[in-house]
């Protein structure tokens, strides 16, 4: 087993990687499963396991909260659950068609909810991004979007990066009370597709899905500067702390034959920042 396992739960779709610093703790979710794991970054005790009614897909960490309040962007709207009793609540209330989900979430520099929504079974450009502000509404800020993936933020706020994950594309755009000026910073190929990224220090750390890595990019060209190999194909969401950098993984969608291939497929890595092979690559 690679050393660098840090929780071997075998997740079907592991997501939604971040970091609490006031807990000392990495939280992620396996939205399938419809579980959320919660894992101090200093103890190897197992990871506590809160299994939820919803079917959550994206954990944001508010300001001026409590340390144990989350909340999880979910099917039916976004609830804020505290970690230490497990109780939560619906904060924002939504209703989506039944054929699709929500997908990868962001808060934006001054606090307002951005997430995407997906079909369950993808078929097109069928999803879109939504925005809810400060006073509750909620608006559509992007349509025709596969599968909406990573939505992050330049360290000015200015720049928003997110990624359709069905043209396997990442983007930047300016961003203010809407989004303009859409570029693709980078496309994939060949099987892999840009899913949940982090930016640190003015990087993009972006996990791959089929593409057995994570990859730290320049922010303005896209430019891969360093790589994470992974023994796994599907890597889904990293987040980055302490020098560390954390990638959940997934194995839904693995045929027999690949899962033997990649036994480790679902658990949750922890590596080092420097670790990254860096070069052109």
């Amino acid at each position: 087993m690679p050393d660098f396992i840090f929780d071997d739960t075998l997740c079907e779709l592991g997501e939604a990687a971040v970091w609490i610093e006031a807990r000392n703790s990495f939280v992620w979710l396996d939205i399938l499963s419809q579980k959320l794991f919660e894992k101090s970054a200093l103890e190897s005790a197992s990871a506590s396991i809160h299994k939820l009614p919803y079917t959550a897909s994206a954990i944001l960490i508010p300001s001026g909260e409590a340390d144990a309040v989350v909340l999880l962007v979910a099917n039916n709207g976004v609830y804020e659950l505290n970690l230490d009793t497990g109780t939560s609540f619906v904060k924002h209330s939504y209703v989506l068609p039944d054929t699709h989900r929500t997908n990868d979430a962001g808060l934006d520099p001054i606090g307002r909810i951005v997430f995407g929504v997906m079909e369950w079974e993808p078929s097109g450009l069928n999803g879109w991004v939504s925005r809810i502000n400060l006073d509750g509404t909620i608006e559509t800020l992007i349509e025709k979007i596969g599968i909406p993936n990573t939505f992050v933020w330049s360290e000015n706020g200015s720049i928003i990066y997110f990624a359709d994950s069905y043209i396997q594309t990442m983007f930047s755009a300016e961003y203010s009370s809407v989004i303009s000026s859409c570029r693709e910073l980078f496309r994939l190929s060949n099987g892999a597709t840009p899913d949940g990224s982090v930016v640190v220090n003015g990087y993009l750390y972006n996990a791959e899905w089929g593409g057995w890595r994570v990859t730290k990019r320049r922010l303005h060209s896209g430019e891969v500067i360093g790589e994470l190999k992974l023994p796994v194909p599907q890597p889904t969401s990293c987040t980055v702390a302490g020098g560390k950098i954390l990638v959940t993984t997934a194995n839904v969608g693995l045929t027999n034959a690949e899962r033997k291939e990649s036994p480790y497929s679902g658990m949750t890595f922890l590596a080092g920042v420097d670790e990254f092979e860096v070069g052109e690559i």
